[in-house]
């Protein structure tokens, strides 16, 4: 579950409609395991948080860091997600 800006998603009955890059973290984001994807020998963190004020069902991600990388198979990084 991703967590932020005081909402929760549920992978189960939330449909994703887009996945962008924040510019910032929000205000009462607190940083935690479940909105925390990056492992722990990364350089910086990599957090994501859900907004869907208004149904807008777009997943976030944030990091300082200038380059991600993600594993060589990460073909069930959203297997569990509903998108539209």
């Amino acid at each position: 579950m991703a967590e932020g800006r005081g909402k929760s998603y549920d992978f189960y009955s939330t449909v994703i409609k887009a996945l962008r890059t924040a510019n910032s973290l929000p205000a009462d984001f607190t940083p935690t395991t479940n909105n925390t994807v990056s492992v722990s020998g990364s350089e910086k963190p990599v957090y994501i948080f859900f907004d869907n004020t208004n149904n807008a069902g777009i997943m976030y991600f944030y990091t300082e860091a200038k380059d991600i990388y993600m594993n060589a198979d990460s073909s069930y990084a959203f297997h569990s997600n509903k998108l539209s």
